[in-house]
């Protein structure tokens, strides 16, 4: 039996080892490191500097010093009001309001300078910011991870240990999609727990409309998805153009040209592009109003309509464009020398 199973545990054996080596290898990358690094101290920082400035507790003092700047303003009006010539049809009560006193004034017509931070009101958006800014930064490394390769020439080197080429951009694959999964989880758990520190210190608990946890769930899976195709279409691009700064210098052409170009013409071509789609998947639905006239099926000519991308559409189409590059990726690594 032992010789029977022999070569199976090998095999697994072997593969568990290329897994473990392209992990190792892909964590001691500097640049992926630095960018992990600094992507969680960047979302420490911006929330500690924007709490800082934009959120605070609503205390009594500071509605009572919002109040009293309302008052002492309305009174130098009121002042420079009573010796100003009076229009003719008007009287002086007319022209100058009164000064209107502490009870009069509303907290919601005050000038309060910051507003506290609820989980339930703002848990979302920052969500939304931090899967948006950690798509850009996996993309990066994801076409790091093997454009480094293809720049040091390390994949001859790899090669010689494992030449079925297939199976090594899979495990490579394999890996990055573990670890983008781990980043994933470990932003939204950071961001979670800053959001509940700036409740604590900046803000004001408040009642979770229903459904609230579970539109959040939603958008972070949705959310993660999006992340995780980022990354691997970092990889794919950058394992086809054999480098990743010419990945990068590809995504910033079509973002500046093909983007800015399709939505110039304000037309329902603006469904095909990328960042439509990502909206798409991030918003759990996107749509975009196309200003044309036609004539609908009464014969009424409508000034426009609007063009709807469901969150399924644009998952399915960053599925495809992501598959196609992976496939044309890894069959011209399959072909073409490595040098």
């Amino acid at each position: 039996m032992a010789g029977v199973d022999g070569p199976g545990a090998a095999a697994r054996r072997r593969a568990v080892d290329q897994l473990r080596g392209e992990w190792r290898r892909l964590l001691t990358r500097r640049l992926v490191q630095r960018m992990l690094a600094g992507t969680f101290l960047a979302y420490a920082a911006m929330a500690v500097s924007v709490g800082m400035l934009h959120f605070g507790p609503v205390t009594p003092e500071v509605v009572a010093q919002a109040r009293e700047e309302v008052i002492a303003a309305a009174q130098a009006n009121h002042e420079r009001c009573l010796v100003a010539s009076v229009p003719t049809g008007m009287t002086r009560d007319q022209l100058c309001p009164p000064v209107p006193s502490a009870e009069t004034l509303a907290i919601q017509d005050l000038p309060i300078p910051v507003v506290p931070f609820t989980m339930a009101e703002h848990l979302r958006p920052g969500l939304v910011g931090v899967l948006v800014s950690l798509a850009l930064v996996m993309f990066v490394v994801g076409a790091s991870s093997i454009g480094a390769e293809w720049t040091h020439r390390t994949l001859a080197v790899q090669l010689t240990r494992h030449p079925r080429r297939v199976l090594l951009t899979a495990v490579k694959v394999v890996v990055l999609a573990g670890l983008t999964a781990v980043v994933t989880v470990g932003a939204v758990g950071v961001w979670f727990v800053l959001a509940w520190l700036l409740q604590r210190t900046r803000g004001e608990a408040a009642p979770f409309e229903p459904g609230f946890w579970a539109d959040v769930a939603a958008l972070a899976g949705r959310g993660a998805s999006l992340v995780l195709l980022a990354s691997l279409f970092g990889f794919a691009l950058a394992h086809l153009l054999r480098g990743s700064a010419a990945a990068l210098g590809v995504l910033l052409g079509y973002l500046v040209v093909v983007e800015t170009a399709v939505r110039l013409g304000n037309d329902e071509n603006r469904r095909w592009l990328l960042l439509t789609h990502a909206a798409a998947v991030l918003r759990g639905g996107t749509s975009f109003w196309v200003d044309r006239p036609w004539v609908d099926s009464t014969g009424e000519v409508l000034p426009g309509f609007d063009v709807v991308v469901t969150a399924a559409q644009g998952a399915a189409l960053l599925t495809v464009a992501v598959a196609v590059l992976l496939v044309a990726s890894t069959a011209a690594f399959r072909l073409r020398d490595v040098v």
